[in-house]
Parts: structure tokens; sequence; C-alpha cells
């Protein structure tokens, strides 16, 4: 529901929305150098970064990556099989790894509203 409750948002104001894989490490992943952290449970809050030393909430890290994650400058994905840092795959915005929404409906100012208002007049 509340995807298609921000589908909507998205579209009466004319805004690109990126939704991300689910399986995304967000948090797992070092927003700095783009280590994997391949223990990390649910309860930790917060971590340190083995490769560069940096300290992490895990809500903020999160968040730096799924903002990172929506534009086109993604870190590297660390390879499931060893974490020294080193890249296997790299996610960009145009890599599958999100989805972008786009209507092709009227055009539409600020406010949301349809500059097209053919269907309006229709109705008179």
């Amino acid at each position: 529901m509340f995807r298609t409750q921000m589908e909507y948002k998205a579209k009466r104001f004319g805004t690109r929305l990126v939704i991300a894989d689910r399986w995304y490490p967000s948090s797992r992943l070092c927003s700095v150098c783009g280590w994997k952290n391949e223990t990390l449970k649910l309860q930790d809050r917060e971590w340190i970064c083995p490769e560069c030393g940096t300290r992490h909430d895990r809500d903020l890290n999160a968040a730096l990556n799924l903002k990172r994650l929506a534009t086109a400058t993604a870190l590297p994905v660390a390879s499931p099989s060893g974490n020294g840092g080193t890249a296997a795959e790299t996610v960009s915005a145009a890599g599958g790894k999100v989805t972008p929404v786009r209507y092709e409906e009227g055009q539409q100012d600020p406010s949301g509203q349809e500059k097209n208002c053919a269907h309006l007049r229709a109705r008179s």
C-alpha cells in the first residue's frame, strides 16, 4: 500500500521515484569505502568498518547508501565470498537494482496539477 501511495504521489507531482532492490545491502555497505559487513545482525545498531575505520550508525549509513544508489554515484557492492573491499559488481542507477517509475501522462506544474486540462473541457 505504501508503494502504491508513493507511486501516486510521484505521478501527481511529476517526480521520479526510485525503488531499491529488496535485498540491496544498504545497512551492510560502508558508505565511505564500500566494504560489505557480512556479519552485521539486525540488533547491531552501530559498527566500525575494518577497512577504513569509519564508525557507522546503522540507519544513517543505510540512508546514505540508498541516497547514493538513487544517483549515478553508487558504490561498488562487495563480493559475498570475500570482504577485502574487492568489488564483484557495480550497482548503478541503470544497472537493474533500482526501478525508476515514470509516467506518460500530461505535464504537471509545481502544484501537481496537469497543464493539459482536456479532460476538464470534455465535461462542459
